[in-house]
């Protein structure tokens, strides 16, 4: 029936759920500090940051000042740059918003205080991928038409939900997945291939 949860066994048309280690560091506090020369030259070198790029980030150092947080750094700041097309005021903007909405929600700490069940996990098909694009970025896939959400809504909750969604995204943020590919292709991870599959999405999934 409509109201049934089959939460019993994953679907077998699911891939296999997270192969991100659980274990993560931190990644340094943030702030004016991390605003360095050398940190500059990284970013522009990395992320292939023009001139005027920089030029602007530099102005967005002096706006942030405020903000002691790990994400303040030239190699989040330049994401918000970009997305805003090249606009410091909307940059600023944007980038105060996503500071504001993490410690309100307390994603910083995401991982002392939530853990996922296995079913849960079970029942959501997402998985970083072994090997990388032809371009060398990696890869994270979601299947959300194989997932079970109705069940899993049933069963622990709208809150339990956005929980485990902050969760899943954290961990290709933090450390172990950040070192280990920086380890294989020698470059810091500055893109990520994206790929949602919709196959099977339906009414239940909404």
């Amino acid at each position: 029936s409509a109201s049934a949860s089959p939460l019993s066994k994953p679907n077998k048309d699911t891939v296999s759920p997270i192969i991100i280690p659980y274990k993560h560091d931190y990644i340094d506090s943030g702030g004016p500090d991390d605003w360095s020369e050398e940190s500059l030259h990284y970013v522009a070198k990395w992320w292939k940051a023009t001139p005027e790029e920089v030029e602007k980030l530099l102005a967005l150092k002096d706006r942030l000042d405020d903000i002691h947080h790990f994400t303040n750094h030239p190699k989040f700041v330049i994401y918000f740059l970009r997305d805003r097309h090249g606009n410091v005021d909307h940059a600023e903007t944007k980038f105060r918003n996503m500071v504001a909405w993490r410690l309100e929600e307390h994603v910083d700490d995401i991982f002392e205080r939530y853990q996922p069940p296995e079913l849960m996990l079970d029942h959501f098909p997402v998985t970083c991928l072994k090997d990388y694009d032809k371009e060398g970025d990696p890869i994270w896939l979601e299947r959300p038409g194989a997932s079970d959400a109705w069940g899993v809504y049933q069963r622990w909750g709208r809150r339990n939900m956005e929980l485990f969604n902050i969760w899943i995204r954290e961990l290709p943020l933090r450390g172990v997945f950040c070192k280990e590919y920086e380890r294989r292709q020698q470059r810091p991870p500055t893109k990520m291939l994206v790929i949602l599959d919709l196959h099977g999405y339906n009414s239940r999934h909404m």
